[in-house]
C-alpha cells in the first residue's frame, strides 16, 4: 500500500483476519449516530488481503434511530446472503 492510502489511528482501528473472501455488516454508534455498513475481503491472492472495503455506496446508511439501523441491518445481511 502506499503511504497516502491509510491513516492509523489505534483507538479507530478494526482487524479482521481471513483465509476466505468474506462480507460482513457493521453496526456501531458513534458521535449520537448509528452507522450500518456491509463490507467485504478476501483471502490472499486479493490485491490487499485481510482488509476490508465498504461494497458500495448503497451499503453505507446513518440515523440517529436505533431501530431504523438494526433494520437496515438486516436489510443488509438478508441481500448479500441470498
Amino acid at each position: 500500500m502506499d503511504d497516502d492510502e491509510y491513516s492509523w489511528d489505534s483507538d479507530e482501528v478494526s482487524l479482521v483476519g481471513t483465509d476466505t473472501p468474506i462480507q460482513l455488516v457493521q453496526l456501531q454508534y458513534l458521535n449520537g449516530v448509528w452507522q450500518v455498513t456491509a463490507s467485504e475481503t478476501a483471502g490472499p491472492e486479493y490485491h490487499r488481503p485481510g482488509f476490508t472495503e465498504l461494497i458500495g455506496e448503497k451499503y453505507s446508511y446513518e440515523t440517529s434511530k436505533l431501530n431504523d439501523a438494526v433494520e437496515k441491518a438486516n436489510q443488509f445481511m438478508n441481500n448479500l446472503s441470498g
